[in-house]
């Protein structure tokens, strides 16, 4: 049977190759697509991640309102926190060989802040702004250029001074525009003299724990004084919940591309699902016109099944 067995697979060996290259090619295309799909989650995850590597809790409002100043002072004296930054950020224009368009947001504390500095030092002024490199590069701009950033009404404006470049961020929500950084006084300048950093509205906070704190106990207090504060409804989440919960947000539950792929790779195996069924039927084929002619000459069932 062995010697039977390697004299077919001899004689019709491009046959057995046709098979092997089928079941491989469906094998890759699915493993292919499998790969791509969780390599770019993980890109979106660690762009989206960007804002709060540095975070161990990030609080989101759940029905879209900003936090007040109570609610964030209130979130930042828990015990359990080490650090805090609430996000203040607005958009802006501004001159530089024509009109521009930015993301200006607050400057968080060291701990917390997630721009890498690239030349030029961080704002140590009041009016001092940090610009993405890559928009600096763009226009011509360096450390010492100065601009007036206007926000939506005539009064709303501010000179400020380029103090240092940052590397330009990933982030989706954010990468669209120039990206600039500044202290709360530029925001108050461009958001209007009447708003003050008393009643500022912040869309997000972020938190570093002291050392040994439970992160599910830090959750529940922090919500309770942000609730005993007048924000409703806080969302209290970890790092990695909170770039889930985009990442799925962004793709609504699913990879459209990894959804395509995977139709073409269910192709690619039904391919070779034909590819291998239409070989061994006619291996079988083969293999029952030798046995009828042994039978003929006058071989025996058991040895002809034998052989």
């Amino acid at each position: 049977m062995l010697r039977v067995a390697l004299s077919q697979l001899k004689t019709h060996y491009r046959r057995f190759i046709a098979i092997g290259l089928a079941v491989m090619l469906s094998v890759m295309f699915l493993s292919a697509t499998l790969m791509v799909g969780a390599s770019t989650n993980a890109s979106l995850g660690a762009s989206i991640g960007e804002a709060y590597r540095n975070a161990d809790l990030v609080a989101t409002p759940r029905n879209g309102n900003p936090f007040s100043k109570a609610a964030v002072d209130a979130a930042a004296s828990s015990p359990a926190v080490d650090q805090s930054y609430a996000e203040r950020s607005t958009y802006v224009t501004f001159e530089a060989n024509g009109e521009q368009f930015g993301r200006l947001r607050n400057a968080a504390p060291a701990g917390l802040e997630g721009a890498e500095l690239v030349s030029g030092t961080m704002p140590l002024k009041p009016f001092d702004v940090l610009l993405d490199a890559k928009t600096a590069r763009h226009l011509g701009l360096d450390p010492g250029s100065t601009m007036e950033l206007r926000g939506s009404g005539p009064e709303e404006k501010a000179i400020v001074t380029v103090s240092g470049l940052v590397q330009p961020t990933n982030d989706p929500f954010a990468s669209s525009a120039a990206q600039l950084i500044a202290g709360g006084t530029v925001l108050d300048a461009v958001l209007g003299a009447g708003t003050g950093h008393s009643g500022a509205q912040f869309s997000g906070v972020q938190f570093i724990l002291k050392p040994g704190e439970d992160v599910a106990a830090a959750k529940e207090y922090i919500t309770h004084r942000m609730e005993a504060a007048g924000a409703e409804g806080p969302v209290l989440q970890t790092a990695q919940e909170k770039v889930t919960a985009t990442v799925a947000m962004l793709s609504g539950g699913q990879d459209q591309l990894t959804i395509v792929l995977l139709a073409f790779a269910g192709v690619a195996i039904l391919v070779s699902m034909l590819v291998v069924s239409n070989t061994f039927s006619v291996l079988v084929a083969q293999r029952t016109r030798e046995l009828a002619l042994l039978r003929c000459l006058g071989r025996g069932a058991r040895r002809s099944a034998a052989r």
